[in-house]
Order: C-alpha cells, then structure tokens, then sequence
C-alpha cells in the first residue's frame, strides 16, 4: 500500500517500514565503520523527527547497531517494531515527508 504524507503512521504498509528500518540499520552500520554514511541526509532527516540532535547522531546509530547485534547473537533479525525508538522515529518520518 502506498503511502500518503500526513497519513496515520499505522496505515503504513509493515513492507514500507521494514525496509526503512534495513536502509537505517545499513547507514547507521557504515557511519559506525567509516564515520561517513553515503545516506547521511536521511539517516538525519529520520534522527531529527523525533528530536535527536546532530550531536547525538552517534548515540542513536550506536544504539541500534548494538541492539541488532544483540538480536544476532540470538539468532534474530532486528524488525521495524523491535525497537521502540527506531520505529517511532520512522513512523515520524512517513508523517513528515510522506516517503521512505
């Protein structure tokens, strides 16, 4: 189901918002490797609909990053809804701009 900006965040399609939390997880995993994420702007653009500063960023990217090798040691895939701060920020960012 495609998404409407402005739409409520539980009519996002479970798709949508898994492969959003994939592209996160993969930018956050490069920044940590690199210091540099080739997708910086939407890795901030996810980070700041739900107040998370610029000089925060990496806490965040750290955060998750070691919650899903944490659900790796057991086997687990991080999902969407597997993190409560994640998914609220990727919930906020379908509201804001309408688009993964």
């Amino acid at each position: 189901m495609p998404y409407r900006r402005g739409a409520s965040a539980t009519e996002a399609d479970p798709e949508l918002l898994a492969a959003m939390c994939a592209r996160y997880l993969a930018g956050a995993r490069a920044y940590g490797k690199t210091g540099v994420s080739q997708d910086e702007h939407w890795l901030r653009e996810v980070e700041e609909t739900v107040g998370v500063s610029d000089e925060a960023k990496s806490a965040m990217r750290k955060e998750i990053c070691l919650f899903a090798a944490a659900l790796a040691i057991e086997g687990k895939q991080l999902a969407y809804d597997g993190n409560a701060r994640l998914e609220e920020a990727l919930r906020a960012h379908l509201r804001r701009h309408g688009t993964p």
